[in-house]
């Protein structure tokens, strides 16, 4: 009936007519997208599902995967040999008006790449490296502070400015203590460890960075390996 109208009013040139037989078809869009939501929802996985969409979906995790290990491959080194760094990784929330004085570099993340920003005595190793969209987007950020009165004095500014953004954003962010050679791992506000190993770190990074389908390609790759 709506197809009928539409032809029926382009025909005899009735273009208020035809104005709002659109309206109507838009309206009926909507009212199909919301009133169908879960039969859609299902269509979409049983899509998803198809084997190409799924080899394309673990095209992408690896790669994902490979850009973690390297974060967590200079995270180590750089623990092991005393570099302070302070690595900042953007989730949802947009993080440009929190920070300050960042150079961006807009590069892809390298294990190399990041311990030479952070190694004494080079132009960009004060301050913080923003991860965005799996890339280094920026290096010597300056980040807000914790007000917070309940922070032990031990902790440096590298750990005041970590906490200070979690507070703010739902950011999740390493510390690298240059003096204990601890690493650390703030997230939503507070310090979730301090003294992570490589184990504990890579699951915090997958918790944070990949998505739930993502996790379980990388635990099937993971356990296909151990049997290997």
């Amino acid at each position: 009936m709506i197809l009928f109208l539409n032809l029926l009013a382009e025909w005899l040139n009735l273009n208020m007519f035809l104005s709002l037989v659109k309206i109507f078809q838009y309206m009926l869009i909507f009212y199909f997208v919301f009133n169908f939501q879960p039969e859609f929802r299902k269509l979409l996985f049983s899509i998803a599902n198809l084997p190409i969409f799924s080899s394309i979906i673990r095209k992408e995790v690896v790669e994902q995967e490979e850009y973690i290990q390297q974060i967590i491959d200079a995270v180590m080194e750089m623990s092991s040999k005393r570099i302070g760094a302070l690595i900042v990784f953007e989730k949802n929330m947009d993080l440009t008006n929190y920070v300050q004085n960042e150079v961006v570099i807009d590069a892809k993340t390298k294990k190399e790449l990041l311990i030479s920003i952070f190694s004494l005595n080079t132009p960009l190793h004060d301050g913080a490296v923003l991860i965005k969209n799996n890339k280094i987007h920026a290096a010597r950020a300056l980040l807000p502070l914790t007000e917070s009165s309940n922070i032990p004095k031990k902790y440096g500014t590298r750990h005041r400015a970590a906490l200070g953004i979690t507070e703010l954003t739902d950011a999740g962010v390493i510390v690298v203590s240059e003096e204990t050679k601890k690493i650390s791992y703030a997230y939503k506000g507070q310090f979730i460890s301090r003294g992570v190993e490589k184990e504990e770190l890579e699951d915090m990074l997958y918790d944070l960075l990949l998505q739930e389908k993502a996790k379980e390609i990388v635990k099937e790759g993971a356990k296909q390996r151990e049997q290997e």
